[in-house]
């Protein structure tokens, strides 16, 4: 059973969600994830997403506790002591991969400025990534600008110290020159057979 948008995800200290290479195009998935107040990582690489949606501040309540709480209150008074604390989708949300999608347009992307906690949004392997030249200037004013670290190249993967190999006689690096110490010839002996 799938939640609905806004309503609280049963699962909520999730972390990090890996949703990559599931084919995903849905706008909907934006707003049914955002209620994951603790998600700090997500990876939605590798899917079929042309926007990130404009997402409405959401409310801490689910929505049996907002029916039962306009029930229950009867003036206008306890209405406003029950009212509920709206929040920004994606409040712990550092790190968004959206990086090998169908982005082609910089305003696709304008809506993550919402999102509080957003440190670093990768978009490499997008139409928008790989046919343009540079920052565009949308990107760079609303989210560079703002601190939100864009990575348009895939990164490198860490290097790897070559092996050295001798193959003129020469090492790399200085050997001490320790004598091998003489080992003395002991003389082979089976053990007696069993009687």
């Amino acid at each position: 059973e799938r939640p609905e948008a806004g309503q609280i995800m049963p699962y909520p200290c999730l972390e990090k969600l890996v949703l990559s290479h599931n084919k995903l195009l849905d706008v909907k998935t934006f707003a049914i994830l955002a209620g994951l107040r603790r998600l700090k990582e997500l990876e939605l690489n590798g899917n079929n997403i042309v926007a990130v949606p404009l997402l409405k501040l959401l409310s801490s309540s689910t929505k049996e506790q907002r029916e039962q709480a306009s029930e229950e209150a009867s003036t206008e008074e306890e209405e406003s002591a029950n009212s509920f604390e709206l929040t920004l989708p994606f409040p712990s949300l550092r790190r968004l991969n959206l990086a090998e999608n169908k982005i082609t347009e910089a305003s696709d992307l304008l809506p993550v400025v919402g999102w509080p906690a957003l440190d670093e949004l990768l978009i490499h392997g997008n139409p928008l990534a790989t046919k343009t030249k540079g920052m565009p200037v949308l990107l760079d004013d609303a989210l560079v600008k703002r601190g939100i670290r864009i990575i348009r190249r895939e990164p490198k993967a860490a290097a790897r110290r070559p092996t050295a190999v001798a193959t003129t006689g020469k090492l790399p690096f200085k050997v001490k020159d320790k004598p091998v110490p003489i080992i003395p010839k002991l003389p082979f002996a089976l053990p007696p057979p069993p009687p």
